[in-house]
């Protein structure tokens, strides 16, 4: 009977240090990012704190794809107000020119509870990681881009050609006036 109630007690104790709080991202697994060579992109990381009665601080840090991602916002704080659910974290993420079509990078943050400033006997904070997985695909011209060229290139032949005919005619013109 005592450990049931040592049990209990400690359950809630226990449900009153719970704080839930999440980052998602528009990509995923089964829906990468695909970008091109050179092409750079801003993303959103929605940041939510649903759970728990307190406000909280998340700080951010890329822990995988440094070398194509940036954070855009002034500081990698996040100070997201309980009952939130649409607090943005905004990344640029910059592919290299040299990237070849099938290469893969992975972006990864993680997103720490900061401790409080307050001088607390004990102190219990958490961290969430979001990941997406980036693709190279090299741009394809699509059929329409290149039927319009082909056919703005057969327009300028057809011009130029006229004009040599008629700039022929007119020569053979005047030579046949002049007896030539």
């Amino acid at each position: 009977m005592k450990n049931k109630i040592i049990l209990l007690v400690s359950l809630i104790f226990a449900s009153s240090l719970v704080n839930a709080f999440g980052a998602s991202s528009p990509y995923f697994n089964n829906n990468p990012l695909i970008l091109s060579p050179g092409e750079s992109k801003d993303i959103e990381i929605y940041l939510q704190n649903m759970v728990g009665d307190k406000d909280i601080t998340l700080q951010a840090e890329i822990l995988l794809g440094k070398e194509i991602a940036s954070f855009l916002d002034t500081s990698p704080n996040y100070l997201i107000s309980f009952g939130k659910k649409d607090i943005k974290a905004n990344l640029k993420i910059t592919i290299p020119k040299e990237a070849k079509d099938g290469d893969k990078y992975t972006i990864s943050i993680n997103f720490k509870e900061k401790k409080s400033e307050k001088q607390e006997l004990l102190q219990i904070t958490g961290g969430v990681t979001t990941s997406f997985p980036i693709i190279i695909k090299e741009l394809q011209k699509s059929p329409k881009e290149t039927s319009t060229k082909t056919f703005f290139y057969l327009i300028i032949s057809t011009l130029i050609l006229s004009i040599i005919i008629v700039i022929v005619l007119l020569i053979k013109s005047v030579k046949s006036r002049k007896g030539i």
